[in-house]
């Protein structure tokens, strides 16, 4: 049968996501394991700020060895469930931002790491490409994703009803990676005064000096992809004059600024958790090309369906 086990951001707190979050070190040890254990006969790991799941072909018996690699709070969804959350997982109907940009992406890749480990075979090949066209089809189809919807967008979303109008304003913003990307891309049209940005392999500022931008800037918006902290609470608390209120997001998983920080008097902390609000607001804005992606996704997972019985024997789909 097919299934998924994992967490999200539905089923548990950022905490618990960013205790546990596959790293791109991890991902391959899990591969390997799976590949050794030779439990279950296909899988792919997908990791994202706000979910991680893995997505098998395997016996019922299987299950509880797939659960074995989350914590408690796992959800876990098979046969048509698993296929149907697939395709809308990949097209955007599953994530906190309804309709992002970057899903369909992270989903193609998580994929194409998968077949580099020789761990996806013939059944999740087709599933993941099935719904990966799927969500292109959807894109180009519908207005879901109008706007270049993105985790990054809505945060600054939040930041202007908090901070209100941008304009002047100087940000810094911490990574280098395709979040900081879409962050910058986003910035560039409201009208800041200055946008740093401070990464292990930038040009512009070195990583070791970032402390020393926190008092030049309005807001710091951060998306590294660190293990652990990159902005500690006593190294922040020596450099921070408090002489005007600080806003930071962080869009990390796991976190890239130490929680207590937001003890400092001044200092406003945002996490993806309280993006939640703002998000809402949007999934009511297309709750109509919801409905056009759904009817999208029945009809491409019924070809899979079909696909499925004719060339399998191994699934009992009904």
């Amino acid at each position: 049968m097919i299934a998924v086990v994992g967490i999200d951001y539905k089923s548990s707190p950022l905490k618990v996501r960013e205790n546990f979050s596959f790293t791109s070190g991890r991902l391959e040890n899990i591969y390997k394991k799976i590949k050794n254990d030779g439990i279950i006969s296909e899988a792919v790991i997908l990791s994202t700020c706000n979910r991680s799941e893995i997505y098998a072909v395997c016996d019922k018996t299987a299950i509880n060895y797939l659960k074995g690699f989350f914590p408690e709070s796992v959800v876990t969804r098979t046969e048509h469930e698993a296929i149907n959350h697939c395709f809308r997982v990949s097209s955007g109907l599953e994530s906190m931002v309804i309709g992002e940009c970057q899903i369909s992406g992270q989903v193609k890749t998580a994929y194409e790491n998968a077949v580099s480990y020789g761990c996806s075979g013939k059944i999740l090949n087709r599933l993941f490409l099935e719904s990966i066209t799927a969500s292109k089809k959807i894109k180009t189809q519908t207005n879901i994703s109008s706007g270049n919807l993105s985790v990054a967008s809505i945060g600054i979303k939040l930041l202007e009803r908090e901070m209100g109008d941008l304009s002047g304003k100087t940000a810094l913003v911490l990574g280098s990676g395709k979040m900081s990307s879409i962050i910058i891309q986003n910035l560039s049209g409201k009208n800041l005064e200055a946008i740093y940005v401070a990464s292990r392999n930038s040009a512009e500022i070195a990583f070791k000096d970032r402390y020393k931008y926190i008092n030049r800037v309005d807001f710091i918006i951060s998306c590294t992809a660190a293990p652990h902290p990159v902005i500690h609470r006593e190294r922040f608390a020596e450099s921070y004059t408090g002489e005007k209120p600080l806003f930071i997001l962080d869009l990390a998983v796991p976190g890239d600024i130490e929680p207590n920080i937001i003890n400092i008097p001044g200092v406003k902390l945002f996490k993806l958790d309280d993006l939640q609000q703002t998000a809402s607001e949007n999934y009511e804005k297309r709750l109509s090309a919801i409905k056009q992606a759904e009817e999208i996704i029945n009809e491409d997972m019924g070809k899979y369906l079909l696909w499925l019985k004719k060339n399998t024997t191994q699934l009992c789909l009904t």
